[in-house]
């Protein structure tokens, strides 16, 4: 077995879950009501993140762009893999959510999409897709009800990471729960692709703890090389 199927292994065992939504819904933004194009357009955005809420800075976001995703303003973005420039891009299934911090009116501010819902009872954690389109994946934050929910990467595909929360405390909670995109600095615009959310009943170990599981995957696999070789 090579070093990096351990290493799989390993973060497989560490991201497998049972999916849940509680009463959240679209967490895969899958259930848009548009008529397809390939070249971006601006529609309600009630058609295009339906059960979300957007917001550019503190105001809300009455229109998402189809098919486009900003280059410098405060924007809310849906793609699909019809995409004339960015089919490539979507994460997973046939639609990935963009969002962009950026200029709106007289300055740049961050860019949030949220819902209220149940956490499922049994939930132990968040897990969710994002691939920075540009700045980093620190300009992402999470919340729920306000607070910050902290995360971290647990695994990697082909155009994106996966990313988990602990959030055993909030089991059984109903409440928002908010992506925000925050602007790099006060003149530069940043954007996420996002994907895939969904809650878990896996126990998703501290970053310590996943870097140790790592490291023990990898001696276990030299060790297992070294064994192979004495016996050939």
């Amino acid at each position: 077995m090579k070093t990096r199927d351990l290493l799989s292994i390993t973060l497989l065992c560490v991201t497998c879950s049972v999916r849940a939504q509680g009463n959240f819904q679209n967490l895969d933004f899958e259930a848009t009501n548009l008529p397809s194009t390939a070249l971006p357009t601006d529609v309600p955005f009630t058609n295009a993140l339906p059960a979300w809420t957007g917001y550019l800075g503190s105001n809300p976001a009455g229109q998402a762009t189809y098919n486009g995703i900003s280059g410098a303003f405060a924007e809310i973005s849906i793609i699909d893999r019809n995409s004339t420039f960015y089919s490539n891009s979507v994460i997973a299934g046939n639609y990935t959510a963009a969002i962009s911090a950026g200029f709106s009116g007289t300055t740049f501010v961050p860019t949030s999409i949220a819902q209220t819902g149940l956490v499922p009872a049994t939930a132990r954690s968040l897990v969710f897709d994002a691939q920075p389109f540009s700045g980093g994946i620190n300009d992402l934050h999470v919340t729920f009800n306000g607070q910050d929910v902290p995360f971290f990467q647990t695994g990697a595909g082909t155009n994106f990471a996966i990313f988990a929360a602990d959030i055993a405390l909030l089991s059984g909670q109903t409440g928002e729960l908010r992506f925000i995109e925050n602007p790099s600095s006060s003149t530069v615009a940043t954007t996420v692709l996002l994907d895939d959310i969904h809650f878990s009943v896996a126990t998703i170990p501290e970053p310590g703890v996943l870097c140790l599981s790592t490291v023990g995957a990898l001696l276990l696999a030299s060790r297992f090389r070294s064994s192979r070789h004495r016996k050939e």
